[in-house]
């Protein structure tokens, strides 16, 4: 091989390389994350609501806005479909008034609207009496 063709091999090297990381920075950098691992680019876009109740969990939850209801069994999540109305969350369980909660929807710039996550919904005061307390038993050989 000649010195000159040795020579542009490594030059040769460079600009392909170049080329290829010239071809890439654009590709890399068409979304930020701003929230968790994903986020919505439309005023259509659907996101996850995560729901959680107190005092206890496993109540049964209703979500509804002007797009849809979905339902869910805390804790637990949902993926709704976002919009500028209220989210509105109902969750009933045995043993307690229901709990209400509405959501404003958050104007997210160019990704819409979104509502905050998670969410807590304070169940009402309890419907049943607590039961009665056991007697208590008498020592063994005790009369009275």
């Amino acid at each position: 091989m000649s010195s000159s063709m040795q020579a542009s091999q490594p030059v040769d090297l460079v600009r392909t390389i170049a080329a290829i990381a010239a071809l890439g920075i654009p590709l890399c950098g068409c979304v930020t994350v701003t929230r968790g691992t994903t986020q919505a680019v439309s005023a259509n876009a659907a996101q996850s609501i995560s729901v959680n109740t107190m005092p206890e969990q496993g109540a049964q939850c209703t979500l509804t806005n002007s797009r849809g209801t979905w339902f869910l069994r805390t804790p637990g999540s949902a993926v709704i479909q976002n919009t500028n109305t209220n989210l509105d969350v109902t969750c009933m369980k045995a043993g307690y008034q229901p709990g209400h909660l509405a959501i404003g929807a958050d104007a997210a710039g160019l990704a819409g609207y979104h509502y905050d996550s998670p969410i807590s919904v304070i169940l009402g005061q309890p419907t049943t009496a607590p039961p009665p307390p056991k007697p208590l038993s008498s020592p063994a050989g005790y009369r009275s």
